[in-house]
């Protein structure tokens, strides 16, 4: 959860090296389990993840989703997320009692007395004064204080926030506490804030704290001998790095590792023969979307206009864009692709958040409710002024002299948009739109999202010049609003990639957030997913599930959330602390090590260690073929 700050250049973490090196980079874990005596059951809680533990798990710079789960285990917010619902928990969190004035404006929370750090130290009013004035100048959770007008230590155990406007989120913001004795030194500035190592060990408040931090073997969390909170049962978590998801379902399988971190929609039917071990599949807050290169050729807060190579006549033309909208078949992607498991996107707002009021389908509205349609989308191109042949002809629609064409970029280390952009791909062509796929690293896609500008003026110093025509990716939004998967489409926003910019649509969305009336706030936020569904600068697809897979004989008692059908960890510390060993684990596991077998027969290795932007999980889909023939795409 959080955002990136303005003027900070995303980049991804991509690791190309030959095989020798490989094997090298990827000798087993440095720390191996404790073995457990026989009768006795293991102490130690296992998780496999694959993907990057990006800025060194610095809590102020961090999107990846691994990292995320350390927080959840290191750190506190003043009010961490019930199981529930995901909202405020006073049982288990550092404020005992909280009170917001009549108009929304004033926040008091009141502290437990004694909490310490876990190096010891006291844990004050000071801490949080410190974490909410930083929070400004982090790139993941900026602008959870953005309405903040003051905070104030009004002694150690109690903390009075102002804000200059209601804020919808504030209550809920994710913001960790983080120590100031330690983080402080390294507080002058933004840029030495976000570069800063914390470990180790990671020092919080939480029930862990991290003794050993190896991104490409194993990490190690131990418990915090000053918690305040339930004990729990787990003495070390072990975060095993794994190279191949496969391996780490075969480990898991063989009782080596209690967890994935992510899981594939590959798995399912495997995992159902599997009688102690269970994938957790639930909604999740956020979507999947081509993103369109929309930087207005006069330039927008973020950016100074498109690269040139840019096919900025189709790709910002709306009516390309609607017409892909209709062409594409979001049943046959749920399907085919991701096993059922995924549930079509229709709009910004996820049906994550139906039982929140929030959601609502637009389904049979005639001009965003976009089915599969592919006469509608010819019908909308030659409203837009293109000429195009015969749907399922093979031609190319033509404009003005300029051929319906453009590049859709995908991540080379997610098989999941290679497929989807196959059947793209042919949907589009078969309403004349042709579409060039062009497979590269996270690395490169960044570089051409973050393109730095040509211009020499000085107020452009911070923005970009996207040489992109599109690409896809996504994002997972906040557990108790849709708000930042608003946010993320604003003009000026720092976490834009599409660098669009409507006014309208950002003043709609900046209003919701500090509408304090329900329905009105709703009203406002549909209001303003109705405009980016014309203009269509992100074309949603889908509304992917958190997938994560454990085994229920080694651990017992896993407690999902949101209940009943959430995720068994990394929602709130309070899930991992409930747990209870029960059969004995094994005592030892492959990880990296078994990959480099895997490997050696190969003659090189290309890792593409990339980062998930915002706590997006990795997702990976069935591997399928190209469709033969356009209009042979999910039929």
């Amino acid at each position: 959860m959080g955002k990136r700050s303005s003027g900070w250049t995303r980049c991804g973490r991509a690791l190309v090296v030959a095989l020798v090196l490989a094997l090298c980079a990827l000798a087993g874990p440095a720390v191996a389990p404790q073995p457990a005596a026989a009768g006795q059951k293991s102490t130690d809680w296992k998780m496999a993840f694959s993907d990057a533990i990006d800025f060194q798990s610095n809590i102020f710079a961090s999107f990846d989703s691994t990292p995320y789960f350390i927080f959840t285990e290191v750190y506190d917010t003043l009010l961490n997320y019930n199981l529930k619902d995901g909202g405020p928990d006073l049982v288990n969190s550092p404020t005992t009692s909280y009170h917001i004035s009549d108009d929304g404006l004033v926040y008091t929370f009141h502290l437990r007395p004694d909490i310490r750090w876990s190096d010891g130290k006291p844990f004050t009013s000071a801490d949080v004064v410190f974490s909410y004035e930083h929070a400004a100048d982090s790139n993941v959770n900026s602008t959870y204080t953005e309405n903040m007008k003051s905070v104030v230590a009004l002694n150690p155990t109690t903390v009075r926030m102002t804000l200059s406007r209601f804020d919808a989120r504030f209550l809920t913001g994710y913001v960790p506490i983080v120590p100031e004795h330690i983080w402080a030194p390294h507080a002058d500035t933004p840029a030495h804030l976000t570069k800063f190592n914390p470990c180790c060990p990671m020092v919080g408040s939480g029930p862990f704290r991290v003794t050993s931090l190896d991104p490409n073997g194993t990490i190690v969390l131990k418990p915090n001998p000053y918690f305040y909170g339930h004990p729990g049962k787990i003495q070390r978590i072990l975060l095993i790095k794994y190279q191949d998801d496969d391996a780490a379902l075969r480990d898991l399988e063989l009782g080596q590792v209690d967890a994935i971190n992510t899981g594939k929609t590959t798995w399912a039917v495997q995992l159902r023969k599997q009688v102690n071990a269970k994938m957790w599949a639930s909604p999740a807050p956020g979507f999947d979307e081509i993103a369109m290169n929309s930087c207005p050729l006069q330039g927008s807060p973020t950016c100074t206009g498109p690269g040139k190579n840019v096919n900025v006549k189709v790709v910002q033309d709306q009516a390309i864009r609607q017409a892909l909208n209709w062409a594409i078949d979001r049943q046959a992607l749920a399907r085919i692709i991701y096993n059922g498991l995924y549930t079509p996107g229709t709009g910004i707002i996820s049906s994550y958040y139906k039982s929140r009021g929030y959601y609502t389908s637009y389904a049979d509205d005639p001009e965003i409710g976009y089915t599969y349609d592919p006469e509608k989308a010819h019908q909308v191109l030659e409203q837009g002024g293109w000429d195009c042949p015969a749907v399922g002809s093979g031609g190319i629609c033509t404009k003005d002299g300029t051929k319906a064409e453009f590049t859709l970029d995908l991540r080379s280390s997610d098989s999941q948009q290679q497929n989807v952009g196959l059947r793209v791909k042919a949907w589009a062509a078969e309403v004349g739109i042709k579409i060039d796929l062009d497979t590269i690293t996270e690395d490169a896609l960044n570089a051409k999202i973050y393109n730095p500008t040509s211009s020499k003026a000085k107020a452009d110093a911070d923005k970009y010049e996207p040489t992109f025509d599109a690409f896809i990716w996504g994002w997972f939004g906040d557990l108790t609003t849709p708000d930042y998967d608003f946010e993320v489409l604003a003009c000026g926003n720092p976490s834009s990639d599409s660098f669009w910019c409507d006014k309208r649509y950002t003043d709609l969305t900046k209003q919701a957030l500090t509408e304090p009336d329900p329905k009105k706030r709703v009203d406002l936020l549909h209001q303003a997913e109705r405009i980016e569904l014309a203009a269509s600068p992100y074309i949603i697809y889908d509304f992917g599930p958190y997938l994560s897979v454990t085994r229920t004989d080694t651990w017992t008692n896993y407690q999902p959330s949101p209940q009943p059908i959430g995720q068994p960890f990394g929602v709130s510390w309070i899930q991992l602390q409930l747990i209870n060993p029960g059969a004995k684990a094994g005592t030892s596991y492959a990880g990296t090590t078994w990959v480099i077998a895997f490997l050696v027969g190969t003659t090189a290795l290309i890792v593409s260690v990339g980062y998930i932007r915002r706590r997006r999980e990795e997702r990976q889909p069935f591997e399928l073929p190209a469709p033969t023939a356009p209009g042979a795409a999910g039929r």
